[in-house]
């Protein structure tokens, strides 16, 4: 025990010194390292978003580039899509409840 308080006695300026920078570090700086932790995990959410978006937009070109050149798929879109339909149709929609 007397070995502890006389480690204490002669290093307690280095410890002090040193909590006092650790504590400054972790949170009085306005780029502390749990904010920097923080902004880390946002980066990576919104780098996932925009690999999403950019996957989709690949997917409604390729859509887009389809049904400008082929009529028959113009017009099997815009009837799935948009219920459309021909002159002397008739034209049910049935919706699944469990959906």
């Amino acid at each position: 025990m007397k070995k502890i308080f006389r480690f204490l006695g002669r290093n307690l300026k280095y410890i002090v010194v040193i909590v006092t920078f650790t504590l400054i570090l972790l949170y009085a700086q306005p780029y502390n390292i749990r904010a920097r932790m923080r902004y880390t995990r946002q980066i990576q959410q919104l780098e996932q978003e925009i690999a999403a978006v950019k996957q989709k937009t690949a997917k409604n070109k390729t859509s887009q580039e389809q049904l400008g050149t082929d009529p028959e798929d113009l017009e099997r879109f815009a009837r799935e899509r948009y219920h459309m339909k021909a002159g002397n149709e008739d034209l049910y929609i049935i919706y699944d409840k469990t959906k």
